[in-house]
């Protein structure tokens, strides 16, 4: 059964289990990367904001990105000055700066997860190779592009069969899986292994977690369980596993690859990437009380996506949720389609927000691995792991719903920071505006609480820490992350 106190999206970390050497690295600074834009498809505002060429601005965007401040981060798993990725910055007109070039010593190599970010600017992810034993590390960059190696991961970890980001609390932890654990790494650097999967409770943990004010996490494997086609759990801070629900492998769905999201009712909402009424994976409902209800079952084909993969779903003020599929429609890009990003209302309706076309030398990319973020605007921010003109990914942008003069995406708040609000403790009752409790409106002014935005989209609010104004006792909230 899903208890739902409010979710901590603070920063996704990894295992600790030993105490790491940081090794502090200072490596291929900031190169400015300037590429044409590319503007198509008329109604949805999609645009090409970067082309990767391969070269020194990276290869193969694998993860989602990080919208933090007005500038869009992210990972090119290969590509930079020694072929090894980068860590990539951008401004919302296009502008590439790489922060970080891999090298594939003790720094790692292959980043292919989401970031994270913390109050300071600084990021933190995970490589799948390189490190000291070349099973991948955790790491940390700068925003001057020093970068830190906080953990590398040994044979036994199975770092590099993770697919997981990272999280990260209040308190600095970090926290993520390997290939059949679940870890947390703490500031000084040593790791704990908080659980360890068998098989019949799941195997392979694949999507991003969530925290709650309680520490309890929660997340999904690939396969596993009692049918072996994966499971949604919980693990409690004490370190005891739940199984909220057993994927059987037919229409409810098989390889839940995308972590939970959670609307304010307390509901779940993910992906899996196969099974379906047509193979081609579903977006699933799990209710509180672990009932699972089909969303939207992908059709592939002619008309619509099918495999969505990586990439926890985001989810507006209005219900909708917001994603991509890695295939469908059509034959192009090598016979499947060259997938979608898509739209699902309350009611399960789909709409197709952009569909990757592979015409044109696949100039608006294919293939996309993860999943979009919001900015203040309303624009969806993505990445393509192929295509675009020289068929190394891209970075691009669509329209949503609430883009629009008035404001923006409903969803994302305006709140008052920190320093204009009284000390921990106060109370606030629902929709009070009194200048000692800070609350949050969307573009018609009324008021929501931050656990139904900040907790759902892995955006960066800043890094200003916020309070929540609808709870009594309510805590900070910094990077984006519901803390209360």
């Amino acid at each position: 059964m899903i208890r739902m106190p409010a979710f901590d999206r603070a920063v996704v970390a990894s295992p600790a289990r030993r105490p790491k050497t940081m090794l502090p690295i200072a490596c291929c600074l900031a190169i400015s990367v300037s590429v044409p834009l590319h503007a198509g498809h008329a109604g949805t505002g999609f645009t090409v904001m970067h082309t990767f060429t391969g070269g020194d601005d990276g290869a193969f965007p694998e993860a989602t990105l990080l919208v933090d401040s007005g500038k869009i981060y992210g990972t090119a798993e290969s590509g930079g000055r020694s072929n090894k990725g980068v860590v990539f910055q951008m401004t919302r007109k296009g502008a590439e700066t790489v922060l970080y070039n891999f090298t594939g010593g003790s720094d790692g190599a292959n980043p292919e997860t989401d970031l994270v970010a913390d109050k300071d600017g600084n990021l933190y992810g995970r490589t799948v190779a390189g490190g000291a034993y070349g099973y991948g590390t955790i790491f940390r960059t700068a925003p001057d592009g020093t970068e830190t190696t906080l953990l590398s991961f040994t044979e036994l970890d199975n770092g590099n069969a993770g697919l997981t980001g990272l999280i990260r609390d209040g308190k600095g932890n970090l926290y993520g899986a390997d290939d059949q654990s679940i870890f947390r790494l703490a500031p000084d650097g040593t790791e704990t292994i908080l659980y360890t999967f068998s098989g019949s409770d799941g195997e392979n943990p694949n999507g991003d977690l969530l925290r709650d004010k309680s520490g309890d996490l929660y997340g999904t494997t690939h396969n596993g369980g009692t049918d072996g086609k994966g499971v949604v759990f919980e693990i409690a801070a004490g370190g005891k596993e739940s199984t909220l629900y057993n994927f059987q492998g037919g229409n409810d769905g098989y390889a839940p690859d995308s972590g939970p999201t959670v609307d304010a009712a307390g509901n779940f909402y993910g992906t899996t990437y196969t099974a379906g009424s047509a193979d081609c994976g579903i977006v699933y409902k799990l209710a509180p009380d672990g009932t699972e209800t089909v969303f939207h079952a992908f059709a592939g084909g002619s008309s619509d996506g099918c495999n969505p993969q990586f990439g926890r779903l985001a989810i507006d003020d209005s219900g909708d949720l917001y994603g991509m599929t890695n295939l469908g429609p059509g034959t192009a890009c090598g016979g499947h389609g060259c997938g979608i990003v898509f739209k699902i209302a309350p009611d399960g309706n789909e709409k197709i927000r952009h569909a990757f076309t592979g015409t044109d030398g696949y100039w608006d990319g294919y293939w996309p691995n993860a999943s979009v973020v919001a900015d203040h605007k309303g624009w969806l921010w993505g990445a393509t792991w192929t295509g675009g003109t020289d068929n190394y990914g891209v970075v691009f942008k669509v329209k949503s719903r609430f883009a629009s003069a008035r404001g923006g995406l409903e969803s994302i708040p305006v709140c008052r920071p920190v320093a204009e609000v009284a000390t921990p403790g106060f109370t606030c009752s629902p929709g009070s505006r009194k200048p000692a409790c800070a609350w949050c409106a969307n573009a018609r002014r009324t008021s929501r609480p931050i656990l139904s935005m900040a907790a759902f989209f892995p955006v960066g609010w800043g890094s200003r820490p916020w309070k929540y104004a609808g709870n009594a006792a309510a805590s900070a909230v910094s990077s984006g992350a519901a803390v209360f």
